[in-house]
């Protein structure tokens, strides 16, 4: 994953610990806000930077296609933050659903 990705994104042990609720709506809210910043650099200087992101992040290219082709600007940037938010919190919760309980 994209460091300037990793520092914003929960890691999985931070969400065991029971330290991040995924359901938390406040919490989702500002975890988009980072997101949008990050999206909003990249949109302003390096798209092509932007797109590797999402290849590695596993982000549907029709969904960024679909973004793509109906907004612009600060709505742009708001529904990428949107769909990479959508596709880790996925992903996160597939890791829990299968993950190995440690004993701390």
């Amino acid at each position: 994953m994209d460091n300037e990705f990793e520092e914003i994104l929960p890691d999985i042990g931070s969400i065991q610990k029971g330290k991040i609720d995924l359901n938390d709506e406040v919490w989702i809210e500002q975890l988009a806000g980072l997101i949008r910043k990050k999206i909003d650099f990249y949109l302003k200087n390096s798209t092509e930077k932007l797109f590797q992101i999402f290849y590695r992040l596993d982000i549907e290219e029709k969904k960024v296609q679909e973004a793509f082709s109906r907004f612009n600007g600060v709505e742009l940037a708001d529904q990428l933050s949107r769909i990479v938010l959508e596709r880790e919190i996925k992903r996160l919760k597939t890791r829990l659903k299968y993950a190995t309980p440690k004993n701390d």
